[in-house]
């Protein structure tokens, strides 16, 4: 077969009918014709299934599709399940204690928190650099402490220690 010499659907179909043995000649028009008209099947488009609660009842904004009944974007709304407290239940559980261990209401800062401040604005570092430099570090002292966190006495000779190796308080 020869090399066909344009990619034109016209050219190509005119070229293989030309080199067709004799008594299958095909008319290139009927051809054409009948791709033309051949039957095209087409997908359906998938949608994604949805995912997310209708907020309300209120029509979907972008189908109009009534929210108790869901649509193509939501699923179908269901109120909020509201808890309901019998007699004989347990009212819930008080909050779970402050990971800082200090009074709740009222902020009491530990004296040290002062000692800290005044020895970092001396040496003109951070709070949190000074946490880092002890021994093993703790970046997070200065913070506890002015949160209202109460030190072990561990923590305050550490500190104090340090604070006495290098200059002394402010």
């Amino acid at each position: 077969m020869a090399s066909l010499p344009t990619t034109r659907p016209g050219d190509v179909i005119r070229q293989l009918a030309s080199e067709l043995p004799g008594n299958l000649r095909i008319s290139p028009q009927r051809l054409a014709a009948a791709y033309r008209e051949r039957s095209r099947q087409v997908l359906p488009v998938k949608q994604a299934a949805p995912m997310i609660q209708a907020s309300s009842r209120e029509p979907c904004p972008f189908c109009h599709v009534p929210g108790f009944k869901g649509c193509a974007h939501f699923l179908p709304f269901e109120p909020p399940a509201v808890p309901r407290f019998s007699e004989g239940a347990s009212p819930p559980e008080p909050q779970r204690p402050s990971v800082l261990r200090g009074v709740r209401g009222e902020k009491k800062v530990h004296p040290l928190y002062g000692i800290i401040v005044a020895y970092c604005e001396r040496e003109d570092i951070t709070t949190f650099a000074f946490g880092r430099r002890l021994s093993p570090p703790d970046p997070d002292l200065a913070y506890r402490l002015s949160h209202g966190s109460q030190p072990t006495v561990e923590t305050v000779r550490k500190a104090l220690q340090y604070i006495d190796a290098n200059g002394g308080p402010a």
